[in-house]
């Protein structure tokens, strides 16, 4: 996956391990920026990578993005709260982590605007 979010190749993900520490972020407003999801979640630990994916031809938000902490301490400080607000939308989190081919399918058959965090 390149940083313009134009890519998703199965076979690359399938083979890739599981990274803890990565977390996939649902549910942005189609105005937060890589720098104001860095900025947000940088307050629970420190950021590795951070990416808001984007619609290749056009350049918009596609409305999700992946944040990889150093640590798995970040990522749990990240669960350990109930409610996350950016942009001035809540986005929901869950700690079930899903397969990456599940989360591949699900991203796209999924409405563009459906909340979530996930591990």
């Amino acid at each position: 996956m390149d940083t313009e979010g134009s890519q998703i190749s199965l076979s690359s993900v399938d083979n890739s391990p599981h990274d803890p520490c990565k977390m996939f972020i649902g549910g942005l407003s189609w105005q937060t920026t890589q720098e104001g999801l860095n900025e947000y979640f940088c307050k629970f630990g420190e950021v590795k990578e951070c990416m808001v994916m984007r619609d290749p031809v056009t350049k918009r938000s596609r409305g999700f993005g992946f944040v990889t902490y150093i640590d798995q301490a970040g990522v749990d400080k990240v669960l350990a709260q109930n409610r996350h607000e950016l942009d001035s939308k809540t986005i929901l989190q869950s700690s079930h982590p899903l397969p990456w081919r599940q989360l591949c399918t699900l991203l796209a058959f999924s409405q563009p605007a459906s909340p979530g965090i996930l591990v």
